[in-house]
């Protein structure tokens, strides 16, 4: 049998685009001579509309659209995700369509039901859609054919043949083994749940035990793929961060912008900085990034030749300048305001923040542009930012990121264009000893200032906090038991001087407190790229203010303090 697999960029919520690129594959695909075209789950309306789901118009605008494309299958069996709604329920189910009607499936519903929420927590769909019905399967050509919506695929012995429809996300977290034969059709594109812009990671195809038999040949690129089932090829398709990354700020520059503004960024010569503008000019291209370099005396030689050169090896404007004067005028108004100059640091420190923000704002408008962010998880994490200063931004590509993910990520961009563009100044050489670094992480706010994150270490707690509720009671644990000593962070605790007691646990109640008491920076954060399922943004529920710890907390901090 010739199948057609329809890897389809859908756009959430626009309803006519996504139904003419439905219908015109379904043409193609009758040309190439398939027999059954197989389209993603939600392929009319896309997951991540919001509050959408509860307009009666758009649900019935959706039914319509259903049965247009069941009308459609005359010359060609069409099997497609979409809503299905029952008793005021609502559902993501799979219809089969067949000679203009729809094929039964084996109980009473038309529709095959997702019976689980997905396996990918980001997505927050138990907000809008019921979940139940079991499993389901169709008589279909002399097979036994169970179809199921989800991210992840959990072997069915009972079917011939199994296919899934997924809204599947690309993400850096391990995925669990498959076992058996199945079809996966996955989405291209992103899907946003306001704070959070999800990369669909496509990758559809036929599988044996996890490995693609045949399928698509490109990442993250809309794809019609039609083959016989027991056909085969070599399109072992590589899904780097990398290309991710750039996918998600390609398609939310489209769909937020129609490809139309200017991208501004600070560029300050720093890791992330140079990080983002790699990214951008990546994936947008050169004509759309402008970098502004906007330095105090605090700035140095070395970082402002980082991002003169890193512009010059990308092809992308560099403006240069000094924010002093508008820095040395603001103290003065202050001073009009009846305060002196003899006030805490930190002041100081993010005046020249909020002036970069400033000047970032208005070099926007200028340019018709918009702001990128170049934050990362670990200062996301500890509010290590100035709030309308270099928070700001119409999205950060890295806040899902831990700064060690960023040296790897560097490496990488520095393989794809063939040359140095992220500085090697900027990367750590990991010895035996520690860690060597010619240009270690600052923001270069006040003489010799060095970022206080204790690189390694806390990037690694702070994404175990993040993915495992109950991180921090199994890292005292570890610790009181000398585990942690043999784990991946032993040698960290010892570089850092942790194996003191009170040395380590003042350091994770400086973490905690920091963590807890910039929520109200996050809350106002740009909207992030989301590359796992417990990322900063709208998929994680904070809730501001004071949290007590618990008693296991408390009685293994006092433990370890009286060990």
């Amino acid at each position: 049998m010739k199948i057609a697999l329809a890897q389809l960029n859908i756009k959430c919520g626009q309803l006519s685009i996504n139904f003419n690129k439905i219908r015109l594959l379904i043409d193609e695909a009758k040309r190439k001579g398939a027999e059954l075209i197989v389209f993603p789950a939600l392929a009319v309306s896309g997951l991540c509309v919001g509050d959408k789901w509860l307009e009666e118009d758009f649900k019935e605008t959706i039914e319509h659209y259903n049965d247009e494309i069941i009308k459609m299958s005359s010359d060609i069996d069409i099997l497609f995700g979409s809503i299905y709604r029952q008793h005021n329920m609502l559902f993501s189910a799979a219809y089969l369509a067949s000679s203009g009607s729809l094929v039964k499936a084996n109980t009473s519903l038309d529709a095959i039901l997702k019976d689980e929420p997905s396996c990918f927590k980001g997505y927050d769909e138990d907000k809008w859609f019921t979940f139940g019905a079991g499993k389901q399967y169709y008589e279909y050509k002399g097979m036994k054919l169970g179809v199921s919506i989800a991210d992840e695929f959990v072997a069915n012995d009972d079917v011939d043949l199994q296919i899934i429809l997924a809204n599947k996300p690309y993400t850096f977290q391990n995925e669990k083994a498959v076992r058996g034969k199945y079809l996966f059709v996955n989405s291209v594109g992103t899907q946003n749940t306001g704070n959070s812009i999800f990369v669909m990671k496509g990758n559809s195809g036929y599988y044996q035990d996890g490995k693609k038999i045949w399928g698509a040949d490109t990442s993250f690129t809309e794809q019609l793929i039609v083959s016989e089932l027991d056909g085969k090829d070599d399109n072992e398709t590589e899904q780097s961060m990398l290309d991710a990354l750039c996918c998600g700020i390609k398609e939310f520059d489209q769909e937020q912008f129609a490809g139309s503004v200017k991208w501004i960024i600070g560029l300050s010569g720093g890791l992330d900085s140079s990080v983002t503008a790699s990214l951008l000019v990546r994936a947008l291209g050169t004509d759309r990034v402008v970098g502004y370099n906007m330095a105090t005396h605090y700035n140095s030689i070395q970082t402002k030749d980082n991002a003169r050169n890193l512009a010059n090896r990308l092809g992308m404007e560099i403006r240069e300048g000094s924010i002093e004067p508008v820095v040395n005028a603001t103290v003065q108004v202050l001073k009009e305001y009846g305060y002196t100059d003899e006030y805490p640091s930190l002041v100081y420190e993010n005046i020249q923040a909020r002036i970069r923000g400033h000047m970032l704002s208005t070099f926007a408008s200028v340019e018709n542009g918009v702001i990128s962010n170049n934050g990362n998880k670990v200062e996301t994490a500890l509010g290590y930012c100035t709030l309308y200063g270099d928070s700001i931004g119409a999205l950060c590509p890295l806040a899902d990121l831990t700064k060690v993910q960023l040296f790897d990520l560097s490496r990488e961009i520095n393989k794809a264009f063939n040359k140095e563009i992220i500085p090697l100044n900027l990367l750590p050489v990991v010895t035996d000893d520690g860690i060597d670094w010619e240009t270690p992480p600052s923001a270069e706010l006040r003489d010799a200032q060095r970022d206080p994150m204790k690189w390694f270490y806390h990037d690694y707690i702070i994404d175990h906090i993040m993915s495992d509720p109950d991180y921090l009671i199994k890292l005292l644990r570890s610790y009181k038991s000398k585990a942690i000593l043999t784990s991946p962070i032993g040698r960290w605790i010892k570089y850092y001087g942790l194996d003191d007691p009170k040395a380590f646990i003042e350091d994770i109640e400086w973490v905690r407190k920091n963590m807890q008491r910039n929520i109200f920076k996050r809350v106002q954060a740009p909207p992030i790229i989301a590359l796992s399922d417990y990322a900063f943004g709208s998929t994680r529920y904070e809730v501001q203010g004071r949290v007590d710890n618990g008693k296991e907390y408390e009685k293994l901090k006092n433990d370890i303090l009286n060990s």
